[in-house]
């Protein structure tokens, strides 16, 4: 019998006391040493560690065998969030930016569940990811669906039903109209994220869309290194880099 006399201090029987620090000991050995692998990573290894490890993976049914990816996530039990790398093309002046941005490329609530405030908390759920790795998440906002067959929007009420439409089967997406941008951009703006001028050759789909930087969000982390902060600085200035396309006012 063990008994807690306070912070590092038992009573016990001796071999019981012995066997507990050196459980002790090891844990504190292992996680030191899981401490010292992160920091050498990357940021945006460090956030795929985390995320890969913390978030749950849906499965889909391919070639004989279920399989998992490795970019998709089931968030907050009806949220399907995808997370993609950002190539060196999409922000060619920004050197390494792979290692330390990732790109939310897309997150769908499930209709019977919106209106909870489900989204909002997935965001926290990335950001908190993001804080923990030091790794900048940026994103495009488009209000999608995804397509009934004939460019209609098709409404999801069940968790199996959206793994089979935007896993399984991959269906295309319908984006919305721009009048609807409003209200999702505010999600983002409440959840923390910042209106940036991000614009790249390949960041996003609709570079044509006139004042396309008024859907083009960042999240860059308190814990982000000033090295990768420095690299960043220019595309954060709104009205001022040679790359942002509004002007500033």
């Amino acid at each position: 019998m063990m008994k807690q006399l306070g912070p590092d201090l038992w009573y016990g029987e001796k071999v019981l006391l012995d066997s507990y620090w050196q459980l002790k000991k090891g844990y504190d050995r292992q996680k030191a040493e899981e401490d010292r692998e992160m920091r050498s990573l990357d940021p945006s290894d460090r956030f795929w560690r985390i995320a890969r490890k913390e978030w749950e993976r849906p499965w889909k049914y391919r070639e004989g065998r279920y399989s998992t990816f490795h970019n998709v996530f089931r968030m907050r039990e009806s949220g399907l969030m995808t997370i993609t790398n950002v190539g060196q093309d999409c922000f060619p002046d920004i050197d390494e930016c792979n290692k330390f941005v990732v790109q939310l490329k897309s997150l769908y609530v499930l209709d019977v569940d919106r209106g909870k405030g489900i989204g909002r908390k997935i965001l926290e759920d990335a950001k908190e990811v993001s804080e923990r790795s030091g790794c900048v998440v940026i994103l495009f906002v488009g209000p999608f669906a995804y397509d009934v067959g004939n460019g209609t929007a098709m409404g999801l009420q069940s968790w199996d039903e959206l793994v089979k439409v935007a896993i399984e089967e991959e269906r295309e997406i319908v984006y919305y109209k721009k009048r609807a941008y409003g209200s999702v951009r505010t999600i983002y703006e409440d959840a923390g994220f910042v209106n940036k001028c991000l614009y790249g050759p390949n960041s996003m789909p609709d570079r044509d869309e006139a004042e396309a930087w008024r859907y083009e969000f960042a999240y860059v982390p308190e814990s982000l290194e000033p090295r990768y902060r420095e690299r960043l600085s220019e595309r954060l200035k709104a009205g001022l880099s040679e790359y942002c396309l509004c002007q500033e006012g």
